[in-house]
């Protein structure tokens, strides 16, 4: 994997700067505009290092676990993820968020200031073109330095000068000073676009993982308080056994506190929802009246448990913004180096003056009036305290800065993805655990009311099983919500994609 994969896009607005159709320039002035034209289409060298392979992508595994290597033409991207989990609730919360959150918001605003930051940057390299007009009038006295008076000489000189004048100067970027600071820029504006992917993904993981959340939370309140109904209802049948003897105090006492203790879970979970709805509508940048009308459909979010491809090449991490985003950042460091270099050496500018000057106003558009300068200077910087080579070591050790903070940056995204892959694979175990708990507290729940209603057993022990099962479907409820946060895990560092079979309609990830 190189350290700078291709650019797919550019700027969709280009300017470019028109030039005057009509203009009542000589002939000199046209031949000093050729030139700069001519000077503009020669190419400037380039001061920057070579691009080199850190020692990061080099070690980088080609998969991320030892199974039999995915086939890439059968992996292709999912853009809307999310619709996966088949909830139309989600799916609106989810619109909402990319269109009100503010942190989003924020991004954007810091992306339009980085792209007019380039533009800013690369103006140097284009002629810079200006007019203007003047009126200069001007009343002196004539003896002025004269220690006597001359013949002939009037007491004072008056002068009416009317300039209408063009201007168009330019720096000749031999040594790629300019280009290189104008890539720098694009670098950063391509690093910044991908922060915003970041902060994109990161709030939708936020708004998804909040969501689940809610729905844990009230399915564990709903369990919780029918809990207490068949603890209540267990109570009342073990008082009457304890008055007639049949049960000692200790086992009423238990009761009366598992009771109790699973009331105080209720509040605790009502507080933890009203806490969620107030996370979500920050997210969601609307009030939590707002969200609640939201909510107040029916939920039936899909609990989705298709199995990961195994062998998955480690090129998928290039979808993950924060990788790219540094690789782009790396390359303007590269960049600043070559513009510090190229300031160690001479720059030429030059600069081509040319209009029309009178000293009538009414003659000032007659083109015989025509006056024209060129203007061509060299500077070349002798002694600055040695503050320009300090410069180039500055921007490289910037660079070998922001090289760390790449290889970090991957090895981190290795790491997460294995660790996401892992995660997904356990938590889908462990659910599956769960349901087979599930069926087996609901077959003893089933034989237990059989045998009460065919008078062979009580009814405390169908009690007790109703208590068991409500127990193991709490435990699944979270273990749900822990199957999505694991998905949910994979597709952030995944960079938001997804994996689907192109010859399946359902996602094989």
């Amino acid at each position: 994997m190189t350290p700078l994969p291709d650019r797919s896009t550019r700027f969709a607005h280009r300017h470019a700067t028109p030039l005057m159709d009509r203009a009542p320039f000589s002939q000199p002035m046209c031949a000093a505009l050729l030139a700069l034209t001519l000077a503009t289409m020669l190419g400037a060298c380039s001061f920057a290092p070579e691009i080199q392979q850190t020692q990061a992508e080099a070690a980088l595994p080609v998969q991320f676990d030892p199974g039999e290597a995915a086939q890439p033409d059968t992996l292709r991207p999912m853009p809307r993820w999310w619709s996966a989990y088949n909830d139309p609730v989600l799916d609106r919360l989810v619109d909402t968020t990319l269109t009100r959150n503010l942190d989003l918001r924020a991004a954007a605003a810091r992306l339009v200031e980085v792209q007019n930051q380039y533009r800013i940057a690369r103006a140097p390299r284009r002629p810079s073109i200006g007019i203007g007009v003047d009126a200069n009038r001007s009343n002196t006295p004539a003896n002025t330095g004269f220690t006597s008076d001359l013949p002939g000489v009037p007491e004072r000189l008056e002068n009416d000068t009317y300039s209408l004048y063009g201007s168009i100067s330019y720096e000749r970027d031999l040594w790629g000073r300019i280009r290189s600071q104008s890539s720098a820029a694009e670098s950063e504006f391509f690093a910044t676009a991908e922060d915003l992917r970041s902060v994109q993904i990161a709030v939708l993981a936020e708004t998804i993982a909040t969501y689940f959340e809610l729905l844990d939370l009230e399915a564990q309140r709903l369990l919780t308080k029918a809990s207490v109904g068949l603890l209540q209802e267990r109570i009342d049948l073990t008082e009457e056994r304890y008055d007639r003897g049949l049960v000692t105090s200790f086992e009423l006492y238990s009761l009366r506190q598992e009771l109790e203790s699973t009331r105080t879970n209720v509040p605790l979970l009502e507080a933890s929802i009203a806490d969620a709805h107030g996370r979500l509508s920050v997210v969601l940048g609307l009030y939590p009246d707002e969200v609640a009308d939201m909510l107040d459909a029916e939920r039936s979010p899909d609990l989705v448990l298709t199995p990961i491809p195994t062998g998955l090449p480690s090129d998928l991490l290039q979808a993950r913004p924060d990788l790219a985003a540094a690789t782009h950042r790396l390359e303007a460091a590269r960049q600043n180096i070559g513009a510090a270099k190229a300031s160690l050496f001479p720059s030429i500018t030059m600069t081509a003056t040319g209009g029309l000057q009178s000293g009538e106003l009414s003659a000032l558009l007659n083109t015989s009036q025509y006056f024209t300068n060129l203007t061509t200077a060299l500077f070349a910087p002798i002694f600055q305290g040695g503050a320009l080579r300090a410069n180039v070591k500055v921007t490289k050790a910037q660079y070998e800065q922001v090289a760390a903070s790449y290889e970090k940056t991957l090895r981190t995204a290795f790491s997460e993805v294995g660790a996401t892959l892992v995660g997904y694979e356990k938590q889908q175990a462990r659910y599956a655990m769960l349901l087979e708990e599930r069926a087996a507290a609901e077959a003893s729940l089933q034989a237990q009311e059989a045998r009460y209603r065919s008078g062979v057993g009580d009814y405390l022990a169908y009690l007790d099983a109703r208590r068991t099962l409500l127990r193991v479907q709490t435990s699944l409820a979270g273990a749900e919500r822990a199957v999505a946060d694991a998905r949910l895990a994979v597709h952030r560092a995944l960079g938001g994609a997804w994996i689907e079979d192109p010859d399946s309609d359902q996602p094989d990830a």
